[in-house]
């Protein structure tokens, strides 16, 4: 699907420092805070959608989410990279609970002339 990973009914603020070391080692620190909504397609995803413009937003019953996250991506080749992500998040709603991703990028480019 297309859109933000955290739905349409959301808005979030955060601050954070990125840092390039080597030219192949990139790091991602931030923290901020999430407000998410109860009208978002990511809880109902056949619901009518209805117009943003009326009402607050985010709407009805609000999870309000503080978090902090940090990245470390490895580029181990020119077109290959390993990334880890890691999120621990303080919800008013729900625990505490962190995630966790590792994953691998392989890019190969090529030109072509249409």
């Amino acid at each position: 699907p297309l859109g933000w990973s955290i739905g349409n009914d959301s808005n979030e603020k955060k601050i954070g420092i990125n840092f390039l070391y080597h030219d192949n080692i990139i790091t991602s620190l931030s923290f901020g805070n999430r407000n998410i909504g109860e009208n978002n397609f990511i809880n109902e995803p056949y619901k009518p959608y209805k117009d943003y413009l009326k009402g607050p937003s985010p709407s009805g019953n609000v999870e309000d989410v503080n978090f902090i996250s940090f990245i470390l991506q490895y580029w181990w080749k020119p077109s290959f990279s390993i990334i880890n992500q890691f999120e621990y998040n303080i919800s008013n709603t729900q625990e505490n609970y962190t995630e966790w991703s590792l994953g691998i990028d392989f890019y190969y480019g090529f030109n072509i002339i249409l």
